[in-house]
């Protein structure tokens, strides 16, 4: 992946979104990087990461490629950034919904997590 479109902006740090995932209650894995380490949700599409600022019941229409947007929603996706992404960033995780959370290591050393 070479780009992304992420719906908050631009990038974070890992210890941030953990925390803002917790917040929601969603379960975040432990990746095994500290928390100072660049971070960002991105979607492949923009459409894709709309669904993250509309409303949960809208999410079925917003996939749908055939459905025409709301005049909010299309308003909405110019909130939408498009980040460009490094060779040396990774995906390290996946939410389900096709939200890929990357990270950039190349400015990090990796922790090793007790077993």
């Amino acid at each position: 992946m070479t780009k992304g479109y992420n719906s908050h902006g631009g990038w974070s740090t890992l210890g941030e979104i953990r925390a803002t995932e917790k917040e929601r209650d969603n379960p975040f894995p432990n990746l095994g990087y500290p928390d100072d380490t660049p971070a960002i949700w991105v979607c492949k599409t923009k459409r894709k990461a709309l669904r993250y600022l509309a409303l949960a019941e809208s999410w079925d229409r917003i996939d749908d490629e055939t459905q025409p947007l709301t005049a909010e929603e299309e308003e909405m996706l110019d909130e939408i950034a498009e980040v460009e992404l490094l060779p040396t960033d990774l995906i390290v995780h996946d939410d389900g919904d096709e939200g890929y959370l990357i990270i950039r290591p190349s400015t990090v050393k990796l922790q090793r997590t007790k077993r």
